[in-house]
């Protein structure tokens, strides 16, 4: 199994997950690492068309400590709601029926579950965004980050992952530099410090740049640590807050070069620039996220979804395989963002899909209603496996696809918390572990015990064509 390129945001405190042990990643309040053992997984995605597709302390949940009062739409849609009595189960197999019926006829996608929104809590939005990038003295890097900025703001990347979210085209401010020389260490103190010392009017910046989010480039060498003692590059490669300058809320963020994550012909700059590209979406979407949050969390019925991944757009696809791209234009990698377009149509949610992909998946046929403790510490009422501490459940899991396919499609049960590199809460087995289109797959779980911070367990279930991978989070409780 891969390790996770897993990039968030910020929490009251730093939130987001973190190096777990031998390259596997855990949980610790938002922030940016890259793949296994510092190992960046790139492909190549078409760089045309619309993302709507035609129609991320080694704890399993963020800090608690953040009130945000407003939280996600809980009228919204069921994005994974349905209901227990099996009339899932039902039009499953009446799709895959009509599929085997028709003799070659129209192929016909099994019916499944609808997949999670991400909920504006109707915070700011960066309508308008520039990033505005920061640099230390002497940055070897830094013309490749400017150049990395460059074609997010003109290749046709940008508009697919944040259009549908009413942001509008990114534009790219002059390159500002620290007024000190980076240091073998640096704090969240320097960095605010600086934006308060040096922007604004008659200062060394200049004012403050409408719809900005400033990105501070830690440097190679220098060993960062943000207020709660999370280090840079070990528990995150970066992330995104506000801060008040004078009177007015400026986006910002920290994202750091990791020479560990330089393995396996990953380059330092490769790894910065998933780490960048993702914060400075988020920043975007979500600029303020602990004071007026926007898109920060999903709907109630996907809860699990934030819980293991941060609830962000750009969170949301942060396990999956093939997260890192380099489209046309580029010469790094950027990020691919969950659209919730894609994700209400049955087609690849993580934008752009790659090229000429059928998507394909696997989770439960039917989900029932249990409570879950959430990223804020409230208890609230989501969708899952039902099944007490102690029980042995068996749960249908229906496979789909959006076209034919010519090999299998492999599913594997993953226990979150051995995922993140701790005890396992779950065990998971498989009648048979293959299918495709329409089949069902009956999954074995025992439940050790739950996480006393969820009142549940988390598990992921990845699914792979040899090729591709997808993956759906799932929630056991009561």
């Amino acid at each position: 199994m891969r390790a996770f390129t897993a990039i968030s945001h910020r929490w009251p405190t730093l939130c987001g997950l973190a190096f777990a042990g031998a390259g596997v990643l855990g949980l610790v309040a938002c922030g940016t690492t890259t793949a296994g053992g510092g190992g960046v997984a790139v492909s190549t995605a078409d760089s045309s068309g619309d993302a709507a597709l035609g129609a991320e302390d080694g704890t399993t949940a963020a800090d608690s400590a953040g009130a945000d009062a407003v939280g996600p739409d809980s009228t919204g849609a069921d994005a994974n709601g349905a209901d227990a009595n099996g009339s899932d189960a039902a039009a499953a197999d009446t799709a895959a029926d009509t599929a085997a019926d028709t003799g070659g006829g129209p192929f016909v996608t099994a019916s499944h579950l609808p997949q999670s929104q991400v909920i504006n809590s109707k915070g700011n939005l960066l309508t308008n965004p520039t990033v505005v990038p920061i640099f230390y003295a002497n940055d070897a890097l830094q013309s490749e980050i400017e150049a990395l900025a460059a074609a997010m703001s003109t290749q046709p990347w940008w508009n697919q992952v944040v259009g549908e979210y009413g942001i509008g085209a990114l534009q790219v401010g002059k390159s500002l530099m620290m007024t000190t020389a980076a240091t073998a260490n640096a704090t969240e103190n320097n960095v605010l410090g600086a934006l308060k010392a040096n922007l604004g009017n008659g200062k060394v910046w200049g004012p403050i740049v409408d719809g900005a989010v400033y990105v501070f480039v830690i440097p190679d060498g220098t060993t960062y640590t943000d207020s709660s003692g999370g280090v840079c590059c070990n528990d995150y490669d970066g992330y995104h807050d506000s801060e008040m300058v004078g009177s007015v809320e400026v986006a910002y963020a920290v994202v750091c070069e990791c020479a560990n994550e330089a393995t396996g012909g990953v380059t330092i700059a490769q790894a910065f620039a998933g780490a960048f590209s993702h914060e400075v979406v988020e920043a975007a979407t979500d600029p303020d996220p602990n004071t007026e949050p926007a898109y920060a969390d999903v709907d109630t019925n996907s809860t699990a979804w934030s819980v293991a991944n941060g609830g962000e757009i750009a969170d949301m696809c942060e396990y999956e395989p093939d997260v890192n791209i380099q489209p046309d234009g580029f010469a790094l990698p950027v990020v691919r963002v969950w659209s919730n377009a894609a994700a209400a149509a049955g087609q690849d949610p993580c934008v752009p899909a790659p090229a000429g992909e059928v998507y394909f998946n696997a989770m439960p046929i039917s989900l029932s209603s249990v409570h879950i403790i959430d990223n804020y510490g409230s208890t609230v009422l989501t969708k899952g496996i039902a099944a007490p501490s102690g029980q042995t459940v068996v749960v249908p899991i229906g496979l789909f696809s959006t076209g034919e396919m010519s090999v299998p499609i492999t599913v594997q049960f993953y226990d979150f918390s051995a995922y993140m590199g701790t005890t396992a809460l779950l065990t998971g087995t498989f009648d048979t572990a293959t299918g495709g289109n329409g089949d069902t797959l009956n999954l074995t779980i025992h439940v050790k015990k739950y996480d006393s911070q969820l009142a549940g367990a988390l598990f992921i279930l990845e699914s792979t064509d040899g090729t591709h991978s997808h993956q759906w989070t799932g929630f056991v409780g009561k």
